[in-house]
């Protein structure tokens, strides 16, 4: 029964261990598409709205602080002002009945005085601990407001910014596409390669030809004809240009 409850045990410390190596796994790969996601103008609006709604809270929180410091700091200003204008109405009391003999009013109102003294110091020392609190309040309330706004128009020149590189981008990959040889291309080129070949191998074929003993033959054969044809034309024309004399014709066979 031991054993079971020791495996037991050992199986559920395993299953949380793993669970937390799944949760810090999905947490990294969370972060990785979070940090892709940013790089895109639609991907970084998202991340500055979130900050900018953190800002707004922070911002809204200090505004109520300073809001809340200033009514206390207010209210305390006024209770002291009465204060002290009831002093004065409590010793203009004192003073008539001390005129008037009424001593034991005096004693009275006396002690009314004396209160009256101690919440005049306490509300000055509330006054006196508020003040700087106020002035922290204003100053933080104005550093806020001023992240808020600078984070807004940071938002507003990063976005355009991403968005014009993106659209740079995108002219530069579609020149570059232009510039790129698609198949039509490739083909195009190898049909001009192969005319250029096929021309030097005419030409080749032409010269090897000529350069054949039984072509050069063929054409000395064809000057040799032609010499004697030209030369039996000659022979008459100087027949029949003489009239009706016997011209001796060569027997160019037997030469």
């Amino acid at each position: 029964m031991e054993m079971l409850l020791i495996a037991a045990g050992i199986l559920a410390f395993t299953a949380l261990a793993l669970s937390g190596k799944l949760r810090v796994l999905v947490q990294g790969f969370f972060s990785l598409f979070v940090e892709d996601l940013a790089k895109t103008p639609e991907g970084a609006e998202a991340v500055y709205n979130q900050a900018i709604e953190v800002k707004q809270r922070e911002y809204a929180q200090a505004n109520d602080t300073l809001m809340k410091i200033s009514g206390q700091v207010d209210t305390t200003k006024r209770s002291l002002a009465a204060a002290q204008s009831n002093l004065k109405e409590t010793e203009a009391k004192c003073d008539r009945f001390a005129q008037a003999g009424q001593f034991d009013k005096v004693a009275l109102f006396s002690e009314d005085r004396d209160s009256v003294i101690d919440e005049i110091k306490s509300l000055q020392e509330m006054v006196k601990a508020l003040e700087p609190a106020l002035a922290d309040a204003q100053f933080i309330n104005t550093m806020k407001e001023k992240e808020l706004v600078e984070l807004k128009r940071d938002k507003r020149s990063k976005i355009e910014e991403l968005k014009r590189n993106k659209q740079l981008k995108e002219v530069y990959d579609s020149m570059d596409d232009l510039k790129r040889q698609t198949h039509v291309d490739k083909l195009l080129e190898t049909v001009n390669n192969n005319v250029k070949e096929t021309r030097e191998m005419a030409v080749g074929a032409r010269t090897v030809y000529n350069n054949k003993v039984s072509t050069q033959m063929n054409t000395a054969d064809q000057e040799d004809r032609k010499n004697r044809s030209n030369t039996y034309v000659d022979e008459l024309k100087a027949k029949y240009a003489k009239g009706n004399q016997t011209p001796v014709v060569k027997n160019v066979l037997k030469e």
